[in-house]
């Protein structure tokens, strides 16, 4: 019983630490998109004269009419602008 008890507790935080890690390499994911995003604003701002909302409203329309990603758009734009 108190095996039984033990095993359901240990597969329990096996899947939450699964689901946390998953979260994570989300969440990581999502910081070096921001990170991209943000240093391609800034090269569109350098650039072209963009102020940021200009180049933040590029890069969200460039990436819904492409049907890709932000992260992709600003690596796009940073391969272009920067050597």
């Amino acid at each position: 019983m108190v095996l039984n008890q033990a095993i359901k507790f240990a597969e329990l935080s096996k899947n939450r630490v699964l689901t946390l890690n998953e979260e994570n390499l989300k969440l990581q994911d999502k910081i070096v998109q921001i990170k991209l995003v943000n240093r391609a604003k800034w090269v569109l701002i350098r650039y072209l004269n963009m102020t940021e909302n200009q180049a933040h409203k590029y890069i969200e329309q460039q990436a819904m009419e492409r049907r890709v990603s932000k992260k992709k758009i600003a690596e796009k734009i940073l391969k272009m602008y920067e050597h």
